[in-house]
């Protein structure tokens, strides 16, 4: 792991973990947000990291599903956020479609929903 996001604090066990990857983006060589796509699928020795807080609602959705959490996910206060997360979110859909997923699960702060669910037209499982 790069040591600029270990000592960022945007580094944890999950990390490590088989199926999951970082993604950096960069403006004009300027890193301007992260964002972690993991991959389980039902009957794999690993879970997601939303599964620790949120298991109840993410495990009944599984039943043998390709899912894909998109997670730690950081933009620069510089930067234009909206245009930043719309950019990060092409990578978890690159690894949906690698994968072949049938979920895609994002645990987001409350005033964000709603940025989600029109934008992506995601829904809402707990909240």
């Amino acid at each position: 792991m790069p040591a600029a996001l270990v000592i960022a604090g945007c580094y944890d066990a999950h990390d490590g973990t088989p199926g999951t990857s970082t993604f950096l983006l960069a403006d004009r060589r300027r890193v301007v947000g992260s964002t972690r796509a993991s991959h389980a699928r039902d009957g794999r020795p690993f879970r997601l990291p939303a599964m620790e807080a949120f298991a109840r609602e993410v495990e009944p959705q599984l039943g043998g599903a390709s899912v894909v959490e998109a997670s730690l996910t950081v933009v620069d206060t510089a930067a234009d956020r909206t245009l930043t997360l719309l950019r990060l979110f092409k990578a978890h859909m690159c690894v949906c479609a690698g994968v072949e997923a049938d979920w895609l699960v994002a645990a987001v702060r409350e005033p964000q929903m709603g940025f989600y669910r029109r934008v992506f037209e995601m829904e809402i499982l707990t909240g």
